[in-house]
């Protein structure tokens, strides 16, 4: 902070011995330091230092050898009386002055620097100082100018102005500066000083004096010590980078390469120079070497990482598969080309509950994910998405009802059983802990004759449970194929994936109709031959072994016989009579209903074959 100086001179010049050039300045507002020169330099006893104010009678005097005293400001203006006394004590000058407030300058303290704490792994200074503030009314402006030098000749990098406001308090006030050449290349100093602005104050105001330096030393300063510098560091990609050689007293830097380029050398010190890298491309997972070349064939070095600081994560999603663990995923974006010690790192905090996980990448994976618990009595997590590396952070937020999120695991252990030809049952289990919700299960049927079908089935959700649902209106004697998915009944997400598939045969039924038939008669009259069509596997119902054909009169069978698969025909002898013809197929389940067919012969001129 800047603080102005005003002096306050008296015109008059005296005889020898007077007091002249009074001048008094203020560092707190309340008291006021006075110093004057005597007219001679002849020696002299004491001082007398007498002075009044309006508000104050009669005089107060000081006695003083010092040409110095500190006594109050005065609210308007003041009268003083120096006498400057002989060696003996007897008075031989008198000099008197009127001082006004605006004769009074205001010079704040010198700051005190309290450290100077160097971070050599970012190239960072912390500065902290008191501001003195105890000694000023509340809500004063201070400014405080920080100068920044380096080398051993203290050559000025920076000056830069931080601003505070008073608090009648002593505070410690804090101030970080990053140098763009690593803290080891070359010593760094700081001094510090201020200026407050007290609007009410009449007279002159100044800076104060700047503070003592403060030094952080190089490297080069301290013996024995040498090496490349920063050490391995992690800069973004377009950064300009100053690396520096430090080196043993005596020996000399033949040159600098940073990959296979020489670059030209700064030089620093007699222990010290250093190279200026632009705008850096981004390096190889393994780093840019940069290699310093020293007399008699020693080399020192360091690896330089260049990368980019981490993406906002796109696509953030949070789910659970079974309330236990809420599963999210994320696309992190271009890739930082930083790995190992130095990659991206992911944290996962709930708000809510104020719990925070690290969370463990593949960085071959194209999508990341990280698990975190499910707490008990919360539904919904406020999560939000850290991520950081060496050179940036930053995040990404969800809000998410964890009812509204629910993809549950395949289901495992499927079974189907059942003794019937057109049902079944079906058992399967879900690993999950689904107790708050509706489960919406889907089952797949399929067979080798008839289209996929579908069908759904909701139910209350189990801990840990086994589910089960029974299907019905299926086809006898026929190879099914099932496979089983769920969700959350009231508010879908996403179906699970498929369980594995599960076959099953329905039992056989009697077939569903009679078969097909017709006849031909023979040339003599005596015999008909029976024809029959096999049933479709739809109409089997089971597997066909044999077709019961009979001949009947008036309900009295006359003749029966049965026929196995695979024959198709079959013969009968009429003799006298005509009959009514029965063709039945059987399974093992029954029989067919009969299909009929009459022997009698058709008249003159139709043809000689029937069918029924």
């Amino acid at each position: 902070i800047l603080c102005l100086r005003s002096l306050i001179c008296s015109q008059e010049i005296g005889s020898l011995g007077h007091a002249q050039n009074l001048k008094c300045l203020t560092h707190n507002l309340r008291k006021m330091i006075c110093t004057w020169d005597v007219s001679s330099k002849g020696r002299h006893g004491q001082t007398d230092f007498c002075y009044t104010t309006n508000d104050l009678l009669p005089a107060v005097c000081l006695k003083t050898k010092e040409k110095r005293v500190e006594i109050p400001v005065p609210e308007s203006s003041a009268t003083v009386t120096i006498t400057t006394n002989s060696i003996s004590g007897t008075a031989f000058a008198t000099k008197e002055f009127e001082i006004h407030k605006t004769d009074i300058s205001f010079v704040p303290l010198t700051p005190r620097i309290l450290s100077l704490t160097p971070d050599f792994s970012t190239s960072t200074l912390n500065l902290k100082w008191i501001d003195n503030g105890s000694v000023f009314p509340y809500g004063l402006d201070a400014f405080w100018q920080i100068q920044i030098l380096r080398k051993e000749v203290m050559e000025k990098v920076t000056q830069v102005t931080y601003y505070s406001k008073l608090t009648h308090e002593d505070i410690i006030l804090s101030w970080n500066w990053t140098s763009d050449m690593p803290l080891e290349c070359t010593s760094h100093y700081v001094k510090i000083r201020c200026y407050i602005n007290v609007t009410q104050f009449v007279g002159p105001k100044d800076w104060s004096d700047w503070s003592p330096v403060e030094e952080v030393p190089g490297k080069d300063t301290e013996p024995n010590v040498s090496g490349v510098f920063p050490q391995d560091t992690v800069v973004a990609v377009g950064s300009d980078v100053t690396i520096c050689c430090v080196h043993q007293e005596g020996r000399q830097i033949k040159q600098m390469k940073y990959e296979r380029e020489i670059y030209p050398m700064i030089h620093l010190s007699s222990r010290s120079s250093a190279i200026r890298v632009l705008n850096a491309s981004a390096s190889h997972a393994s780093g840019t070497n940069v290699v310093c070349e020293l007399s008699e064939g020693d080399m020192d070095g360091t690896v330089l990482f260049v990368g980019y600081a981490p993406d906002i994560p796109q696509n953030l999603s949070c789910e659970t598969s079974n309330f236990l663990i809420i599963k999210c995923t994320w696309k992190p974006g271009r890739p930082s080309g930083l790995y190992g010690e130095r990659k991206t790192k992911y944290s996962l905090f709930e708000r809510i509950s104020g719990k925070n996980v690290s969370c463990e990448v593949n960085e071959m994976h194209r999508e990341r994910a990280c698990d975190f618990p499910v707490l008990a009595d919360q539904k919904t997590y406020d999560f939000i998405l850290g991520v950081s590396n060496p050179i940036g952070q930053t995040e990404s937020s969800l809000l998410v009802d964890l009812t509204q999120r629910v993809d549950p695991k395949a289901p495992e252990k499927l079974t189907v059983s059942g003794n019937s030809s057109t049902s079944v049952h079906l058992r399967w289990f879900i690993n999950g802990s689904f107790a708050e919700i509706r489960l919406l299960c889907q089952i797949e049927i399929s067979s080798g004759h008839s289209e996929r079908k579908l069908h759904n089935v909701s139910m209350p959700g189990g801990k840990f449970s086994t589910y089960t649902a029974q299907l019905n209106t299926l086809h006898p004697y026929t190879k099914y194929q099932f496979r089983v998915r769920c969700s959350a009944a009231d508010h879908f997400w996403r179906w699970s994936d498929w369980s594995r598939i599960e076959e099953h045969t329905t039992l056989e039924a009697p077939p569903a109709r009679g078969p097909d038939i017709w006849r031909e008669r023979s040339p003599s009259g005596k015999s008909l031959k029976i024809f029959w069509k096999p049933l479709s596997l739809s109409e089997a119902n089971g597997r066909i072994v044999s077709h019961e054909v009979s001949c009947y009169l008036l309900e009295t069978a006359l003749e029966s016989k049965e026929v196995t698969e695979p024959s198709n025909s079959t013969e009968i002898k009429l003799g006298k009579n005509d009959c009514v013809i029965s063709v039945v197929a059987k399974n093992h389940a029954g029989s067919s209903p009969p299909s009929r067919i009459t022997s009698v012969e058709l008249p003159s001129g139709e043809c000689s074959q029937q069918r029924a």
